[in-house]
């Protein structure tokens, strides 16, 4: 996520640098078509998470998500997917190009359209086998669960080659397709409904308070520690791999090139004693957080697949970064590139030592693992991402991690027992056409292709041509100082018809901001709605990081971290105010994920005044959530210690829900999936109780980041709704939503009761 590094506000027509704060000219669309969620929903994008998506579109090249080359580069294809409102599904297709004719813009056009009505893509990690013929992926069987598929390209015959009894949610296949090694959900046990629990009740041990509520009923899709791994040659029933810890959900499983081993990552449940050595800041309180016996902790380490004896041994025995830098395998398959290593400390130079334990740096290393002896090299003590190899393998290309600075990636070559970087060349590409995914923060995203020797480009794919006949709101990139003094960048969208002079009413999104990327909604589907509330008569504020985001970083998991973010959306609302652009008894604020902590805490300690807000599944930081769920390491971070003895009197000064009665806001919740209700309920019940206006939403079988159509739109557009209502007196006149309005007209009678509007100093 870059970040804009401006000071001024920048418009249309003019960089506005001046006291003076206006726009060019007023805007005008009269005759094209607001932007509504339907639009949001049905946009055409990669055919990829949306948590991809989000990031920058530098990496979705560098990873391969764009284009995927057939292994004699002759070939490639793209995945896209659009949403599906009428049935509730995903449509997800693959164009296939030649390389020869990518230029003319010549394409088979879409040789296999599936969808999907599940949260599960109907296309999901595509790669092509080695004969350049056939692609595999998870796809959606008959029976509504992921299967490993492969697709002929050349005869359009598609073949299932699992049939697991449970959906598969990773895979990697060998070379000739003949081995295929893949990650499961368990299936369902009865754990309640039983005559053992009948007679004596159930034994509580390391279940979290979600898990035993839902009993026989619980979604173990979304436990890590509850995922199987299993290795199958064609023909043959599949084999369990004996994995004692938690598997990654991320983190994908992959085969050597030989085909003799495969890596794969864990949580490590019994941390070994002497990790509690490290001391780096983003690793050492998760090492020495107290769990319960064989509870998965969040520190992830790697180990080693054995294809042929199916056993599994330790990689290096040490954790891995919690960035998940990546790795790469040697063209030999001998050895192991991977990124964001940490060391052994089992050295006697007592220097190393320390440096190797992160008393004095971040000690996350590249290195090479030999598969054999297990011994490993440094290939660089930078903090680097994995590439990949070059076109030829003779270099092994890295990129930094930092996503605020703009370096292109990084080569190393083998010299002797060595690695050295080297310059970088045209040639060290990896294919021999680059497709970008381009956009910009008012151009929707086109596929383009180019050629790095001769320059040569053209549009590819223009992913949603009907958007030229919408009317979009005008987004700036904009810089402005946090009410503590610091310096904060994010992204503003003015309504189509924004008219000068006219003071409007402010919607606050949370969580991130790209200056690169076109969000009609913002970076995630899950509660947020820019662009439509934006054509609803909205100033719409997408807040992203300081302009100095290492800095943010000093701040994360202390109790300042929640404070420094108030101060930004203060600042944000006093620098809006100072240009005439919102109406500071008319705002809104939105927190998703981690930044429902920083909304709640906003609710809950500032003296500025917010009308309405929505806290959507996240973690809240309070008393509730830390002893409902497991691993409950960041609350205490946040608050200063644990909620007993000592530090019980911090959390009563910092924890948002033991300060409830200082909201002003009509609160919406939001929570998605089995179990994610009693995220939103210490609030919920508090606010309540307090006889403050709050509505609840529940999507059961929602996930983090919305994917169905339907839950989308209650969700996105539930909050055009919910801000259109608190913030501008407005109700839709849809029959359907009379309900709605009947329950928020009483909420509004409580708010009314209970509004304290103080001077914003």
């Amino acid at each position: 996520m870059n970040r804009v590094r401006t000071q001024c506000l920048f418009l249309v027509a003019s960089l506005l640098c001046t006291k003076q704060f206006s726009v060019a000219q007023e805007t005008s669309h009269p005759t094209k078509r607001p932007v509504t969620v339907t639009a949001t929903i049905q946009m055409t994008t990669l055919g990829i998470p949306d948590n991809m998506l989000s990031g920058d579109d530098r990496y979705l090249e560098d990873a391969g998500l764009v284009a995927h080359f057939s292994p004699d580069r002759k070939r490639f294809f793209i995945v896209l997917k659009s949403g599906n409102l009428d049935h509730n599904s995903n449509r997800y297709s693959i164009l296939l190009f030649e390389t020869a004719k990518a230029f003319h813009g010549v394409s088979s056009g879409p040789v296999l359209t599936l969808e999907s009505s599940t949260n599960d893509e109907a296309i999901k990690n595509p790669k092509w086998l080695d004969d350049n013929e056939t692609i595999s992926f998870i796809g959606q069987s008959a029976d509504g669960l992921s299967q490993v598929f492969a697709f002929d390209t050349i005869g359009k015959h598609l073949d299932q080659l699992t049939n697991h009894p449970t959906s598969i949610i990773d895979y990697d296949i060998g070379s000739g397709g003949k081995t295929v090694l893949f990650k499961a959900y368990p299936p369902t046990d009865e754990t309640t409904a039983t005559e053992r629990v009948r007679r004596m009740g159930v034994l509580v041990t390391n279940e979290g308070l979600a898990e035993l509520l839902q009993g026989d009923a619980r979604h173990d899709r979304n436990v890590p520690g509850n995922l199987q791994l299993f290795s199958m040659r064609r023909g043959e029933p599949a084999v369990r791999f004996p994995v004692g810890d938690g598997l990654s959900l991320d983190v994908p499983v992959s085969i050597s090139p030989d085909g003799r081993y495969a890596i794969a990552a864990v949580h490590v449940r019994n941390i070994p004693a002497w990790w509690s050595e490290y001391k780096d800041d983003q690793l050492h309180p998760y090492i020495t957080a107290k769990r319960k016996n064989d509870e998965d902790s969040r520190i992830l380490e790697y180990i080693l697949l054995n294809l042929a004896t199916g056993t599994t041994e330790r990689l290096l025995g040490v954790p891995w970064s919690y960035k998940n830098d990546g790795f790469v395998w040697t063209p030999d398959g001998q050895s192991v590139i991977v990124a964001g290593a940490y060391l052994p400390l089992d050295v006697a130079d007592a220097t190393v030592r320390e440096a190797r334990s992160g008393k004095t740096t971040e000690p996350r290393f590249v290195v090479q693992v030999n598969l054999t002896t297990k011994a490993f090299q440094i290939v660089t003590d930078q903090d680097l991402g994995v590439v990949g190899w070059n076109r030829t393998g003779s270099k092994l290309l890295l990129k930094l991690q930092d996503w605020w600075k703009e370096r292109p990636w990084m080569a190393y070559e083998r010299s002797g027992s060595m690695w050295k970087e080297v310059p970088t060349s045209i040639d060290d590409s990896v294919v021999p056409l680059v497709v970008s995914y381009e956009e910009d923060l008012n151009t929707p995203p086109r596929i383009f292709v180019s050629d790095r020797r001769t320059q040569e480009r053209a549009l590819l794919v223009d992913l949603n041509p009907q958007f030229s006949e919408f009317a979009f709101g005008h987004e700036d990139a904009i810089t402005w100082k946090g009410s503590d003094g610091h310096d904060v960048s994010g992204g503003l969208y003015l309504p189509p018809d924004y008219k000068p002079g006219t003071r409007y009413p402010l919607v606050i999104q949370t969580h991130g901001f790209l200056p690169t990327k076109f969000w009609i909604d913002g970076p995630w589907n899950s509660a947020f709605a820019a662009q439509p509330l934006a054509n609803r008569g909205f100033v719409v504020l997408q807040v992203g990081h300081s302009t100095d985001p290492a800095e943010d970083q000093k701040y994360m998991n202390t109790p300042q971290e929640a404070k420094r973010q108030q101060a930004a959306y203060e600042g944000a609302i006093d620098f809006l105010d100072q240009k005439g652009l919102i109406d500071i008894s008319r705002v809104g604020i939105i927190g998703f994920s981690r930044t429902v902590f920083y909304a709640a805490y906003t609710l809950t300690h500032s003296k500025y005044h917010f009308a309405a807000a929505t806290l959507a599944d996240g973690m809240d930081a309070g008393y509730f959530q830390y002893r409902a769920y497991p691993s409950s390491v960041d609350e205490r971070l946040l608050n200063g210690g644990p909620p007993v003895g000592k530090s019980l009197s911090l959390w009563l000064v910092n924890a948002p829900g033991f300060n409830l009665d200082k909201v002003d806001a009509a609160v919406r919740i939001e929570t998605y999936g089995h179990g994610s209700v009693l995220e939103g309920w210490e609030w919920f019940q508090g606010l309540a109780e307090l006889e403050k206006p709050v509505d609840f939403i529940y999507l059961p079988d929602g996930v983090h980041t919305l994917v169905k159509p339907w839950e989308r739109m209650v969700s996105q557009q539930g909050n055009v709704d919910w801000f259109s209502f608190w913030l501008k007196h407005e109700e839709d006149p849809d029959p359907d939503k009379a309900e709605q309005y009947a329950r928020w007209r009483e909420l509004r009678k409580l708010q009314e009761q209970h509004t304290r509007i103080e001077p914003a100093n």
